[in-house]
Order: structure tokens, then C-alpha cells, then sequence
């Protein structure tokens, strides 16, 4: 066990000076616990992971009733596609024309 002592009987200067040596040690305990915690945040929310940031691809499919409406043929399978091949259209029909 630890050994109490008696503060009662230290000098003034002696107090002041462990008083300044413990409050130094507790603001490194406290800064590194924070920073483990913080650490620990950035994984949990995937912060740690910068995300790639990709080129905007050019569409290649059109929707022929609405020509607002296209995919680049990445992702996922809009309805409208899924849709119109339900109706018997291939891709190549949707197929955006590539510029001559």
C-alpha cells in the first residue's frame, strides 16, 4: 500500500511545487485518454478512411420516354431499365449514340 503523507508539515514551496508537478501529470493523462478516444471515434465512424473521389463518367444509356433519365452503367440497375428490358428491350436499344 501506499504510504499517506502528511502535507500538513511540507513548506509552502514544496506543496506548490508537487501541486504543479501533479497537475502537469494529470493534463498528459487527460490530453492521451482524450486522444485515445478520438482515435477510437474515427474508427467507429470510418473517418480514418478517406473516401476516393471518382471522375464523372459520361451516361450511356438514355430512357427513351424520358430523355432526363440516364445511367452510366455503373451502380445500380435504375427501375427504369429493369422495366423496359421486362418489356423485351435490350441494352443496345437504351444505348446512348457515341458522338462521330
Amino acid at each position: 500500500m501506499m504510504k499517506q503523507l502528511n502535507f500538513e508539515t511540507f513548506p509552502i514551496d514544496e506543496l506548490w511545487a508537487i501541486h504543479e508537478q501533479v497537475g502537469n501529470l494529470l493534463a498528459e493523462k487527460m490530453t492521451a485518454e482524450r486522444n485515445k478516444i478520438e482515435d477510437r471515434l474515427k474508427q467507429l465512424r470510418g473517418d480514418s478512411i478517406e473516401r476516393r473521389h471518382y471522375s464523372r463518367i459520361p451516361p450511356k444509356y438514355r430512357n427513351p420516354a424520358n430523355r432526363y433519365q440516364t445511367w452510366s452503367g455503373r451502380g445500380r440497375t435504375p427501375l427504369w431499365i429493369k422495366r423496359l428490358r421486362m418489356e423485351g428491350k435490350s441494352m443496345e436499344d437504351l444505348r446512348i449514340p457515341e458522338p462521330a
